[in-house]
């Protein structure tokens, strides 16, 4: 579908996902899979936005959509028997969350945004994959009354997303009244 307008499921936008150097999800794939499932599925008389995000630089805005992911969250485990040092992860790291010093490597994970730089940058592969997933955002919306969408706790898994997605537009049309949207 190459738009949408109205009552209904809008056309979901995305970033470009894994083409990217920064993207950890494929969203094009997920977007592609939510478009054709969803993609201008009547909602009179309301209207719902989608917005996939493969990383953390969060291209495509997801917090002002009605539904939202934001993938790239990759959160390091380090083998440090296997670190040689070079401080490759440490230049990467934006946030200053990893530095190597003396005493070996030390990791931050309150400032760690779990963007995968470091672990895609270790030329040793030791730096692994501890947790992974997609941050989901409900009920944000741009324009006249901005609203941030809510971070749900915890991740979605990647091949979930579709299914949650069904669920929660499901849910939305059941239970919303005329013109609300799923902020309110």
């Amino acid at each position: 579908m190459l738009g949408s307008t109205g009552p209904s499921v809008r056309s979901v936008v995305s970033c470009k996902g894994t083409i990217c150097r920064h993207g950890c999800c494929d969203t094009f794939g997920l977007a592609r899979q939510l478009e054709e499932k969803e993609g201008g599925a009547d909602l009179s008389p309301r209207k719902l936005k989608i917005a996939l995000a493969g990383c953390p630089n969060n291209c495509s805005r997801v917090q002002f959509n009605d539904i939202g992911f934001m993938g790239g969250h990759r959160f390091p485990r380090f083998d440090e028997e296997g670190c040689n040092r070079c401080g490759a992860c440490e230049t990467v790291c934006k946030e200053n969350a990893i530095t190597i010093g003396d005493d070996g490597l030390v990791f931050s994970a309150e400032r760690c945004i779990g963007c995968g730089d470091c672990i895609t940058t270790c030329p040793k592969d030791a730096i692994g994959i501890a947790e992974e997933g997609l941050s989901l955002f409900l009920g944000g919306r741009a324009g006249r009354r901005i609203r941030l969408g809510t971070e749900v706790k915890g991740r979605v898994a990647e091949a979930d997303a579709a299914e949650l997605t069904e669920r929660i537009i499901t849910y939305f049309a059941a239970h919303t009244r005329d013109g609300e949207r799923l902020g309110r």
